[in-house]
């Protein structure tokens, strides 16, 4: 396993850690949640270059609701909470 990364990607910081081996964790330090980001998996053998971990943090960011700053089907539950 490697250490975990920071990298700040359009004003967002994520902590990048292989969990697995082909596993990656993405927390979103300055997120709306501490708790909250993705992860994605590949090949065990591969390893995601930075513009490609670059690429795969902004792909999130683009499914963000800025309203709620959450995936749009997490923010629907959060509206289902007021």
């Amino acid at each position: 396993m490697r250490e975990a990364v920071r990298l700040e990607v359009d004003g967002q910081v994520f902590e990048v850690l292989e969990v697995a081996r082909g596993v990656w964790n993405y927390a979103w330090v300055n997120g709306p949640d501490p708790e909250y980001g993705f992860r994605l998996a590949g090949a065990e053998d591969s390893v995601p270059t930075r513009p490609e971990h670059e690429e795969s943090i902004r792909a999130f960011l683009a499914e963000i609701d800025p309203r709620t700053g959450y995936l749009a089907d997490r923010a629907d539950l959060t509206d289902l909470a007021d």
